[in-house]
């Protein structure tokens, strides 16, 4: 009985030892809680403003005026001027090939030369057709003078008449045949096949000891190269301009050219013809310059850069491209008044540049625009300027 009491007086001693312990732990537990949700609650003085009040800080620039001209780039293509086929005019046989393929050629140089043989000989026919001729013309022409001057009663008006109609058909044979000479001498002149204009030839199609005939293909193609054409299509829009320009007496653009390694072409292009009518699908004319080739840089049929850049601007209104926001209902700029508000401004655009875009309508010099951290700004709220150096920026 003893031993049983002390058993039961120890467990109970034991579990009251285990709620003692349990009970300290969860005041432990409690107290850490506590301080640590006090903490977190506890304002800092120093920085009591929630961070999503305060102000975002943003660049801001004087709205300024300025020159701006921007360079406009088409891709153009080189064409010749002039280019030839060279073909015979009469059938022969080649003797003679007088040229180096690829090289330059003037006009009158000799390219080929055909058999003149027949030739001479038809020149010789002829010539001898014609003294004939001019001698039975004498004849004719004599006969004549004698029965026009003969007493009348000895020679009847008939024969008057055909000595008269001989005397004229002698006269007229003498005229066919100066001309069939005339027609043999071109056609032994036409043996020497010269250039017609001064460039560089090409390949050749036929050599010495082929048969010729008019009607055969190409013996060789001269291309002029000096100067040569640049062709490319002007937006109708620059077209206008340049117009209106032209009737102002002043000269829109300078025209450079860029080679395809991206080189500048050391002459400049002077202005050629525009096309007759535009391009209703494009909207573009196609527009011509003429350039110098004396380096023989440009070839036909290659492609170059065309840069046109206006020779005179008048001052604008400029931002730099950064100031300019575009959303659904078009391009605008965040204007900041006197208590640092941002007011959203819509504004038409004009010209621009690699960094800066002039400002046709909506903006007055003076007045101040965002131009770096705009996606920090809403209509209507409130920012922290920072100038910016205004410097050069926006200049070309």
């Amino acid at each position: 009985m003893d031993s049983n009491d002390g058993r039961n007086n120890a467990r109970r001693k034991k579990h009251s030892y285990l709620r003692a312990v349990a009970a300290l732990l969860l005041f432990g537990c409690a107290t850490l809680l506590f301080h640590f949700f006090h903490a977190a609650k506890a304002p800092d003085k120093e920085t009591s403003i929630p961070e999503a009040e305060l102000p975002p800080t943003v660049v801001i620039r004087t709205v300024s005026m300025d020159y701006i001209c921007s360079e406009q780039r088409y891709v153009g293509r080189v064409e010749a001027v002039q280019t030839v086929d060279v073909r015979p005019r009469l059938s022969g046989e080649i003797t003679g090939v007088h040229f180096a393929e690829g090289s330059t050629v003037r006009e009158g140089d000799l390219l080929f030369t055909l058999d003149p043989i027949q030739y001479e000989a038809a020149v010789q026919l002829r010539r001898g057709e014609l003294a004939k001729a001019e001698a039975n013309c004498r004849q004719a022409a004599r006969y004549y003078a004698r029965i026009k001057g003969a007493d009348s009663r000895g020679v009847s008006q008939a024969e008057r008449d055909q000595a008269e109609g001989a005397a004229l058909q002698s006269s007229a044979d003498v005229e066919s045949a100066r001309a069939s000479l005339r027609i043999a001498q071109i056609d032994l002149r036409h043996t020497k096949i010269t250039a017609p204009i001064t460039g560089k030839i090409g390949e050749v199609r036929f050599t010495k000891g082929n048969y010729i005939t008019p009607q055969d293909a190409v013996l060789a193609n001269i291309t002029q190269t000096d100067p040569v054409r640049i062709s490319f299509t002007l937006p109708d829009q620059e077209y206008i301009k340049r117009q209106k320009s032209i009737g102002a007496k002043n000269q829109t653009y300078t025209a450079a050219i860029l080679l395809a390694d991206g080189s500048r072409y050391p002459y400049p292009a002077k202005w050629d013809f525009e096309s007759n009518r535009m391009d209703p699908r494009t909207g573009t004319i196609l527009t011509h310059l003429k350039v110098k080739n004396t380096d023989s840089l440009l070839v036909p049929g290659g492609m170059v850069s065309v840069v046109l850049k206006p020779l005179a601007a008048e001052k604008t209104v400029i931002v730099p491209n950064t100031a300019v926001i575009t959303d659904e209902k078009g391009d605008f700029v965040y204007v900041i008044s006197d208590d640092n508000i941002a007011k959203q401004r819509y504004v038409r655009l004009g010209e621009h540049t690699d960094t800066s875009v002039a400002v046709i309508a909506g903006l007055k010099k003076g007045e101040m625009v965002i131009v770096e951290g705009t996606q920090s700004v809403y209509p209507g709220g409130k920012i922290e300027p920072l100038p910016a150096d205004n410097g050069d920026e926006g200049k070309n």
